[in-house]
């Protein structure tokens, strides 16, 4: 860019001198200043456009009669304008081309593009009268530099908020760099470096070994990276868990490595919660051991229990058929009325439903039922008609069926077409 720029200069001072020769020059000078790459403009000592080449015309979009009719300042941004002023029109820094000066230009489009450029003034008689400039269009490279620039920033971003921390470290000359955040919690200034004995001090002494076997075993090729765990101390005095995370990035033409890069990433706070979590294991595991100790003794009670309830309900059943039912029997033989007759057969067909299955079942699958609603289950279940069970019962037929209506709700089949006492008989 810079010879680019050198060249077009040569050939202004030589175009400025043709100008001065006879016509046949000066066509010369038109072929040949048209016929450039870049942007040749001159401009009067106010910023005027006089002149400009083909490629100013296609920078700017321009054609030459509208372009004459424009000043090149009211092409900058209001933000540039002072800048842009100051440094085309000092004249005292004008006696030769300018170092190159970047400006945002806008399009006839109302596009804005970024050319880099250089001027200088024309004197005649010690007097400014016109500025003679060269110019590039860099849209493109400003663009890359915008987006690089972005994606730093990304990146630092991102670095910081994943706790990242970049170093370093030039093997030839054994000087470790760490990126700024990560540099100051260890206790070193934006720009500062440090030697590998300084940087190995950081590390706790029982880690230094394992750090260095890694170093030596990735130098050696033996792994593509590497990766390791272990404590490192900060400005205060504290030491804190990181993962080093490294490899060469550069290495000579035989192979040696001559840099090595990596990062930081503070652990410190899983490896405090990991320690948590192994006492809070340890401490539920001796709590296991009290709950399963406890458990056996349980399981123990309850074998104890199941037995006696075993027990118990074989002494129940054995009293009912032993004790009970022979006197029913006998009353049974004796000569009855026919409401006598119906109570002996339910209080007979009640104590046979105690001790079976169904009684149990019963007891358990229908607890929410009153005692009423119980003994109106049990007759239906017998085959007792609404009219029959009133009557054992000595209650109204709208009371027996208000008890078979709230069975009906609490056993789940209300509005269901299901036959109540075929659902009482499957519960059994």
């Amino acid at each position: 860019m810079i010879d680019t720029i050198n060249a077009l200069k040569e050939k202004i001072h030589t175009l400025e001198a043709e100008l001065k020769t006879p016509s046949s020059n000066s066509q010369r000078y038109s072929g040949l200043f048209n016929r450039i790459l870049d942007a040749v403009y001159i401009l009067d000592y106010s910023g005027n456009f006089i002149d400009a080449n083909r490629s100013t015309l296609r920078m700017l979009g321009y054609s030459m009669a509208e372009l004459n009719a424009l000043n090149f300042f009211d092409l900058i941004p209001m933000a540039q304008m002072t800048f842009a002023k100051d440094i085309l029109m000092d004249r005292n820094k004008m006696t030769d081309f300018t170092e190159s000066i970047v400006f945002s230009v806008q399009r006839k489009d109302g596009a804005h593009i970024w050319i880099e450029t250089k001027a200088r003034i024309v004197f005649e008689a010690d007097i400014p009268v016109e500025i003679h400039g060269i110019a590039v269009d860099i849209t493109q490279r400003k663009k890359r530099e915008i987006e690089l620039k972005k994606q730093e920033d990304d990146l630092k971003l991102a670095l910081n908020g994943a706790d990242l921390g970049v170093w370093h470290w030039n093997i030839e000359t054994g000087t470790v760099s760490v990126e700024k955040e990560w540099g100051e919690k260890m206790g070193l200034s934006a720009t500062q470096t440090l030697n590998f004995d300084t940087w190995e001090e950081w590390i706790h002494p029982e880690d230094r070994e394992l750090i260095k076997q890694s170093f030596i075993n990735h130098l050696r090729k033996e792994s593509d990276s590497f990766q390791v765990e272990h404590r490192l101390r900060t400005c205060d005095d504290n030491w804190i868990w990181v993962t080093s995370r490294g490899r060469i990035v550069e290495t000579d033409e035989s192979g040696r490595a001559l840099r090595m890069a990596g990062t930081y990433h503070d652990i410190s706070y899983r490896i405090r919660m990991e320690g948590a979590l192994r006492k809070r294991q340890a401490e539920l595991q001796q709590k296991s051991l009290h709950l399963e100790e406890s458990n056996t003794a349980l399981r123990v009670l309850l074998k104890q229990r199941e037995h006696d309830r075993k027990e118990l309900s074989d002494n129940v059943v054995s009293n009912v058929k032993e004790l009970v039912l022979p006197y029913l029997d006998k009353i049974v033989a004796q000569p009855l009325t026919e409401k006598q007759s119906a109570y002996l057969g339910a209080a007979r067909t009640t104590l046979n439903e105690i001790v079976s299955p169904f009684a149990r079942n019963l007891a358990s699958k229908l607890h929410n039922l009153t005692p009423m609603e119980m003994r109106v289950a049990g007759l239906v279940r017998q085959g007792k008609t609404t009219k029959e069970i009133a009557e054992i019962l000595n209650l109204s037929k709208g009371t027996i069926d208000f008890h078979r209506d709230n069975i009906r709700t609490k056993t789940g089949i209300k509005n269901q077409k299901i036959n109540l006492r075929t659902h009482l008989l499957s519960l059994s």
